[in-house]
């Protein structure tokens, strides 16, 4: 895959500068709504400096969908999955974008 030299720039700055990951070192990718391109130079650019990535790839619609019908039972154990997988990486990395900015608009407040 070619990827635009803008990207493979932006990754090996928020790997090298922003983050400084050394080698052995874990960093959880967290991708929401962005081309797969930049989540593909940051993985390329973790393993060029020796470091381990994870990736997490978010879709709005997909949570949207997920928030609709969201109950507390179903979240309950979330935060304690999401303290665990922090503790394990020594780096977080995340990219933020939007394909519909009102993807979520009908959630009601309650749920978000």
């Amino acid at each position: 895959m070619i990827i635009d030299p803008r990207f493979t720039e932006l990754a090996r700055g928020l790997t090298s500068f922003s983050t400084a990951l050394k080698k052995g070192e874990r960093v959880l990718i967290d991708a929401f709504d962005v081309p797969d391109a930049i989540v593909i130079a940051l993985i390329r650019a973790t393993r060029e400096r020796g470091a381990h990535p994870l990736v997490q790839l978010h879709r709005a619609r997909v949570t949207r969908e997920m928030t609709m019908g969201a109950e507390e039972a179903q979240y309950a154990p979330h935060a304690d999955v999401e303290l665990a997988r922090m503790q394990k990486v020594d780096a977080y990395i995340a990219l933020r974008g939007s394909e519909n900015i009102f993807e979520s608009s009908d959630v009601s407040a309650g749920k978000v």
